[in-house]
């Protein structure tokens, strides 16, 4: 047997040895730990590594060191030491990041270069012509009397466009305050109501500078007006004490309320000829005793619906208690031509019928019958 046939025994002897102690360390940690943890450690390395447990370290038997001069002896290497890969994750879902609404910038505002276009106005309806402070008589009339006696009144009107005109007017649809109603910054004098039935076209001037009124259209104002006017009535020259009927005659509406008590607080309607009609005289149904040095006072209001015709006159009568007979003339709408010729712009001829109204007793109240309502007021129409 040559040196190389001993060297192969020898390695085969060690490989033998060795691997015989592995066996038997293998089989003393079987019984340690019993059959069930081998089981338990071949189930976790098929499933993968386990962290937690250390893996098995095998003891080894004596080695045989060789004599000296043989041939080195191989030495086994040890089982591999599994290490434990960690399992894979799943790679993150991204969350989508939210998108807003884009906020549209404004554009820039041009900035003018040149001075900009003038705006024009908003369009409205014309404003009156400016309108004197002192209307004297402007029906006609004695423009003047003293410095007490006169009459004081407002003076008011409508659009042409008013609704009130196409419902039917009455005084109260002149009333300062009712709808689209305009008053006049101008106040009205006048001597007495003395105007017979005529064509009303001159419309309102200024006794001393001859200024118009106008309208909102800037026309002159003949139609659609009204004139409420206070005072005192009072008896003077030859009126005698005693118990007074009273009347208007009026184209178109007229009503009088009197204070039989003359404190300015207790009115009563006396006379009530409203509503747009030709000429008519309208008389009161009650008698007021009036005596010397009394003022009564009163207020009267009237209107002139649609042009061209106008009347306004105060008439009364003293009736004694015996007679108890009513005029007959009283609310017979006689019409424009009854009590006066037409046709004339200023005073017009009276007819026989208004002689033989006159031959019943009736009469026109004079200037001195009428006293301005407030006796501090001086008239600024008397004449000087």
């Amino acid at each position: 047997m040559n040196g190389r046939e001993v060297y192969a025994d020898m390695s085969r002897i060690l490989f033998t040895t060795f691997f015989l102690g592995v066996l038997a360390s293998v089989s003393q940690g079987c019984n340690d730990t019993g059959f069930s943890s081998v089981i338990s450690a071949q189930k976790n390395n098929d499933r993968g590594p386990d962290l937690n447990v250390p893996a098995p370290v095998a003891s080894s038997g004596p080695i045989a060191v060789p004599n000296p001069g043989s041939p080195p002896v191989p030495v086994p290497s040890s089982p591999p030491v599994l290490v434990p890969v960690p399992a894979p994750t799943a790679a993150p879902v991204p969350v989508p990041v939210p998108t807003s609404v884009p906020v549209p910038v404004p554009a820039p505002v041009p900035v003018p270069t040149s001075d900009p276009a003038p705006v024009p106005a908003p369009t409205s309806a014309p404003m009156p012509v400016p309108m004197p402070s002192v209307v004297c008589d402007p029906f006609g009339g004695s423009a003047g009397g003293s410095a007490e006696n006169g009459l004081e009144a407002k003076l008011t009107y409508l659009p042409s466009n008013a609704e009130a005109i196409s419902r039917g007017l009455s005084t109260t649809s002149f009333a300062i305050g009712a709808p689209d109603v305009v008053v006049s910054p101008s106040k009205l004098i006048l001597s007495q109501l003395n105007v017979s039935t005529r064509p009303f076209t001159e419309g309102f001037a200024d006794s001393a500078s001859g200024t118009k009124l106008k309208n909102l259209d800037g026309e002159d104002l003949i139609e659609y007006f009204s004139v409420q006017a206070e005072s005192r009535v009072r008896l003077a020259g030859k009126d005698k004490e005693g118990d007074y009927e009273f009347a208007l005659m009026a184209d178109d509406g007229a009503i009088l309320d009197l204070d039989p008590s003359m404190t300015g607080k207790s009115f009563e309607r006396w006379v009530d000829n409203d509503g747009t009609h030709g000429n008519t005289l309208g008389c009161s149904t009650k008698r007021l005793h009036i005596a010397a040095g009394e003022e009564i006072p009163i207020r009267m209001n009237y209107y002139q619906g649609p042009r061209v015709r106008i009347a306004l006159m105060m008439l009364w009568r003293e009736k004694k208690a015996s007679e108890a007979r009513a005029e007959e003339e009283c609310g017979m709408g006689r019409g424009d031509t009854y009590y006066f010729e037409s046709g004339k712009k200023s005073a017009s001829e009276p007819t026989s019928n208004y002689h033989a109204l006159l031959g019943r007793g009736w009469k026109v109240l004079s200037p001195e019958n009428f006293v301005l309502p407030n006796a501090k007021t001086v008239n600024p129409c008397a004449k000087k």
